[in-house]
Order: C-alpha cells, then structure tokens, then sequence
C-alpha cells in the first residue's frame, strides 16, 4: 500500500521489480540519500540505478532503457515493501 498524496486516498498496487533490486539495496540507496551526497533513484523496469531522483520521485524516465519507471529511493522503499 502506498499513500497518494495528490488525494487522500491509499492505493493498492503491486510493483513487479527488476529481479536486481533487493532490500537491502533500496536500502543502501536509502542511506545514501541520507547520509550522502547523492539522490539516488532506481529503475524497476531495468534495475539501473539513476541520480538526481528526488526522495519521492516516481515514473522518472531512466536514462539507460527510456521507460518511465524510476522511483526514488524512500519511495521505493515505501511502495515496494
């Protein structure tokens, strides 16, 4: 479930994600988010990882296979979980 905040809805959705991306690596991408320097997103169609996503970016057009479906990193952790 996830929250849509253009509405005060929750939304059901499932997200078929790129068998690359783990938990563990939303995670990481999560910290470095926080901790680090980069805004890191991550593509669920391709499982590249792309920059200069905002926390809550979705359908982000990625840079390597052209689908609108890079998230960024706290969102995809919310939404994927």
């Amino acid at each position: 479930m996830c929250y849509n905040g253009f509405s005060s809805q929750i939304w059901s959705t499932t997200m078929k994600l790129h068998k690359s991306i783990t938990t563990a690596r939303i995670i990481a991408a999560c910290e470095e988010g926080t901790f680090g320097m980069g805004n890191p997103g991550i593509c669920i169609a391709c499982g590249d990882d792309a920059d200069g996503c905002e926390p809550d970016a979705r359908n982000y057009t990625c840079e390597s296979c052209g689908e609108a479906q890079v998230f960024g990193a706290e969102e995809l952790l919310m939404c994927a979980s």
